[in-house]
């Protein structure tokens, strides 16, 4: 927001009412939202960050790294030249929060890959303003100087940060909601929050906003007040972060919710699907206290409460979808068409009739070391199964001997690559057809192999051949069917 390795002079990203070089009585332009000029582009990913959200910032970063284009993340970093009172940069993650809650520093994330999807590019991460810019501003030597040496000048340019702050507030909430578009407000009849730590709970609840046509877009239950859920019907979708605990964008409307007295009036409806770990003892603890308090305050349970488990055999989509399958004849809104989201993968025949063992080595090589794995071969010392064979979950404590050259810290997660046993490999190749075998050479340019492969390589290493597919998967496999015969095979999980 200025050249600070100058001194600190004006740019054009310096913001109107701040007294810095070249503008000592304070700039009195709009600063530009180099952001918005990027999104212009539609092909460039687009990400406004701060530390005041942290999930906020990986899940930006994770879908620039993605994004199969240019990517640009702009972040908000207090900076010495800002002058901040009165702990100096000791006070950077809350002078980051008071910018975002108080609208200075929109965060907002411009995803390209959704509209290929037929989705919303543009996800505006906060809506709310829950604190004044003007006390913000009072914050910073920067703005405060102006204060002390014009003050009318100051106030009068503050009054009009304030009105740039919320005008622009005002269209990245129009722009959020922009696909879904209906003639009043009120019209969407069904409200969707979500309270998500790590993003899953968000994705979830934005993509059942997308799906349900009753419904505007999903907000983060902190971004709304209270009284905006009466009256209507409102889809929670909840995470639990760490022992039970409500995540962050959920804690003042549950503070809200626990707070308030007076019942919710007639017509208030809600349906709770909560998300977590059935190996933690306070499974969906978040979502139960949500559920119970609506049912306190006189809310109308539309529905029981989903439960999305990690533990369970398909991880959260299992509860997920068979929640789905009830909410969508309680909310009598047809249930979306499965969009299929399996991308055909083409594969070609090679000439070579067969490879040599050096040449698989390289290619499994290539696999192992591309930029999103980068996986070591280590020797494993021991694996003993810790659980009994009746328990639904396979808990195993594996030794493997890291050596020198593999370094990790507390808390580091490992990933292990398995691969499928090269007999069975063997016998599925030869059932499925006789055209082809584990020898058989061919070119792929995907799943980070690029050039030749062996299908015995391809099928025990790189594909799970032998894993349950999950029902979401079915069920978009079944809109590749035709004969409604053989969908409803698919649908049954039986075998085609």
């Amino acid at each position: 927001e200025m050249y600070s390795n100058t001194g600190g002079q004006m740019s054009k990203a310096t913001p109107r009412g701040s007294a810095v070089a070249f503008a000592q009585g304070g700039k009195t332009q709009r600063k530009k939202s180099i952001g918005e000029m990027f999104m212009t582009y539609e092909h460039v990913y687009v990400a406004s960050v701060s530390l005041a959200n942290q999930a906020q910032v990986l899940q930006a970063f994770i879908e620039a790294d993605r994004h199969n284009g240019p990517s640009f993340v702009v972040a908000y970093a207090p900076c010495v030249q800002h002058g901040l009172r009165a702990h100096g940069l000791d006070d950077m993650v809350d002078e980051s929060r008071f910018a975002v809650e108080s609208g200075y520093w929109p965060l907002y994330r411009y995803n390209p890959a959704l509209l290929q999807q037929g989705k919303n590019p543009f996800v505006l991460d906060s809506k709310k303003l829950r604190k004044d810019v003007q006390k913000f501003l009072k914050r910073e030597t920067r703005f405060m100087k102006l204060q002390k040496n014009a003050p009318e000048i100051a106030e009068e340019l503050f009054k009009q940060m304030n009105n740039d702050v919320n005008h622009r507030m005002e269209l990245l909430n129009q722009k959020a909601a922009g696909y879904k578009s209906f003639e009043h407000e009120d019209d969407a009849s069904v409200k969707v929050l979500f309270a998500s730590e790590t993003g899953t709970a968000a994705r979830l609840a934005r993509d059942f906003a997308d799906a349900c046509i009753h419904s505007h877009v999903a907000d983060a239950m902190d971004d709304v007040e209270l009284d905006d859920v009466e009256g209507t019907t409102t889809i929670f979708f909840i995470a639990t972060c760490g022992q039970g605990a409500m995540p962050q964008n959920g804690k003042n409307f549950y503070k809200a919710l626990c707070a308030r007295k007076e019942p919710f009036k007639e017509g208030t409806k809600f349906a709770v699907m909560g998300l977590g770990d059935s190996s933690y003892f306070f499974f969906c603890e978040a979502a139960k206290l949500v559920e119970k308090r609506m049912v306190e305050l006189g809310a109308e349970k539309i529905l029981g409460m989903g439960a999305g488990d990690d533990s369970a055999e398909e991880g959260l989509e299992e509860g997920l979808h068979s929640w789905l399958d009830q909410v969508w004849p309680v909310l009598d809104v047809p249930p979306p068409e499965e969009v299929p989201h399996i991308v055909p993968v083409k594969v070609e025949y090679s000439p070579k009739a067969v490879m040599r063992e050096a040449e698989e080595e390289r290619v499994l090589h290539q696999y192992y070391q591309q930029d999103s794995i980068k996986a070591k071969s280590i020797p494993i010392l021991s694996n003993v199964k810790m659980c009994d064979e009746s328990y639904n979950r396979d808990f195993r404590t594996i030794r493997l001997n890291t050596g020198d050259d593999m370094t990790y810290e507390l808390g580091d997660a490992l990933e292990i690559f398995p691969c499928n046993d090269k007999d069975k490999v063997s016998e599925f190749l030869h059932a499925y057809s006789t055209d082809f075998d584990e020898s058989t050479v061919v070119k792929i340019h995907d799943f980070g192999i690029d050039g030749e492969v062996s299908l015995g390589i391809l099928f025990t290493y790189v594909l799970d051949l032998f894993g349950k597919p999950s029902k979401h998967f079915m069920q978009q496999l079944a809109t590749f069917e035709s004969d409604e015969e053989e969908k409803k095979t698919i649908l049954d999980r039986g075998v085609v």
